[in-house]
């Protein structure tokens, strides 16, 4: 476990990536465990969080809101009297790329190593892997993760359990639409909306989704066939789709915008089409990126007014620390 002097630090940085849910390869029971999450961690968007001792809470920058939150949930678990919190950059709140996670885990692990903690404590006071491991994964490692499910069908502590770089040329290309009035909220209301559509899931798109993570996306990723990953996620995908539709106005998508966006992105030669989490994000992948910028300059002369493309690449590492040394005291 990685440890630092907290006599020693006096301010951490702490830079992440952000994440694409890529589906459920279990989105049914099976063998006594449901779920299991497949995402990747991606540049493109991110957090930059410098945190600093001092003895009340203030926070300034970007969604100050979660940074209160988080920096005062931080302080508590780590025995801090205060934190000053600044956020230079930060990713768009509640559309599918890993908001909520990538922040606690940012501000719980700044916390986490001006207290002389290591980063795995920070991960569990966070606790943010109650129904996926994958945005722990992805903070700690990068690349292409998939986490275990929660054994026995009830909300717990999931785990990151297979990790893969992703061939850097790889991308995706996300639509962000504009959508108003329908959101899962996170908590309580997620956990029960999640599991009820995952136990009520027939057998055999689970069946064909484990076989496809196996068969298909992970020796894809590992050899750097393009089309068998692909190939392999979009099986993934219309097994999610399929046990959600029953929990999502859109039916396979949250709603009719993000359903645009995936039949556009479909149109200019993406491949694995899907939504990521909840959405409204909407992802493609290409193979190189000069592809993904033609389809998105295509995009841009057909898609509404005021909707968002996100050019993203694999992010092959997890969350950057930089602790920095207090200079030495004048005399």
């Amino acid at each position: 476990m990685t440890r630092f002097s907290d006599e020693a630090l006096d301010r951490v940085v702490v830079e992440t990536g952000g994440r694409v849910h890529l589906g459920f390869y279990r989105p049914c029971a099976a063998g006594g465990w449901v779920l299991g999450g497949v995402g990747v961690a991606v540049d493109g968007v991110g957090f930059r969080v410098a945190a600093e001792r001092a003895d009340t809470i203030s926070v300034e920058g970007c969604d100050v809101d979660r940074l209160r939150a988080a920096a005062e949930a931080a302080a508590r678990s780590f025995g801090l009297r205060g934190l000053r919190v600044h956020a230079d950059t930060c990713i768009p709140r509640h559309v599918g790329l890993g908001s909520t996670t990538q922040l606690w885990l940012a501000v719980h692990t700044a916390a986490a190593v001006l207290a002389g903690k290591g980063v795995e404590e920070a991960v569990k006071a966070a606790g943010r892997s109650r129904l996926s491991g994958v945005g722990v994964g992805v903070f700690l490692w990068g690349g292409l993760v998939a986490d275990t499910g929660l054994r026995g069908g009830r909300p717990g502590t999931v785990a990151p359990m297979t990790w893969t770089p992703l061939p850097r040329e790889w991308t995706i290309l996300a639509v962000l639409p504009r959508v108003e009035g329908w959101r899962v909220e996170e908590g309580a209301e997620e956990e029960a909306t999640v599991l009820q559509a995952a136990l009520r899931a027939g057998g055999g798109g689970c069946s064909r989704a484990v076989e496809a993570l196996v068969s298909k996306v992970y020796p894809g990723a590992a050899t750097g066939d393009f089309d068998l990953f692909t190939e392999g996620l979009e099986d993934i995908e219309a097994a999610t789709a399929a046990a959600f539709s029953g929990s999502q106005p859109g039916g396979a998508y949250c709603c009719s915008e993000t359903r645009l966006a995936a039949e556009e992105l479909r149109r200019a030669g993406g491949r694995a089409v899907g939504q990521s989490s909840w959405g409204p994000l909407a992802y493609a992948w290409y193979p190189t990126l000069g592809e993904a910028e033609e389809a998105a300059e295509r995009l841009r002369r057909r898609l509404p007014r005021g909707w968002r493309l996100l050019l993203l690449r694999p992010r092959p590492r997890g969350a950057r620390v930089e602790p920095r040394p207090a200079p030495p005291p004048r005399p």
